[in-house]
């Protein structure tokens, strides 16, 4: 995903179904993960680039991956190679892992200031029944 510009960086004030999306997303990250990527559930702040020469006046300037591991361990192994224990199965072994989804790995780049949830909507696919996040308005507006 693209990268906000350092140079021109500044807060958005997420909307109120936004913040309830995102505190939702929190939910299923493991506490070590949120609190190593310093999280505060009691104060989502998003940011957004204005647009400098910096940065061509896009607001963004470079990239940084997004990422989901699994992890191979010997109850995966049995869950992959039995034919009839994908799916549902396989998703909880993942889950009890404390692994993350490339979506959530995502939102706690947004939580850092790394890049916008723009960025993250348009790079992930929403395994949710309901379409999350809106566009954010801009601080003051």
């Amino acid at each position: 995903v693209r990268k906000i510009c350092d140079n021109c960086k500044t807060a958005v004030n997420p909307n109120e179904k936004i913040k309830a999306d995102i505190l939702k997303t929190l939910e299923r990250i493991p506490l070590a993960e949120k609190e190593a990527a310093k999280i505060n559930e009691n104060k989502i702040q998003l940011f957004r680039g204005k647009g400098c020469d910096h940065c061509s006046n896009t607001g963004m300037k470079g990239r940084i991956g997004v990422f989901e591991v699994l992890k191979i361990t010997d109850t995966m192994k049995k869950i992959v190679e039995q034919e009839e224990l994908k799916g549902e199965v396989l998703w909880k072994e993942f889950y009890d892992q404390g692994s993350l989804t490339i979506r959530e790995d995502g939102i706690i780049k947004v939580l850092q200031g790394i890049t916008t949830l723009e960025e993250v909507e348009s790079a992930t696919a929403d395994t949710s029944k309901d379409k999350t996040f809106e566009p954010v308005e801009e601080k003051g507006k």
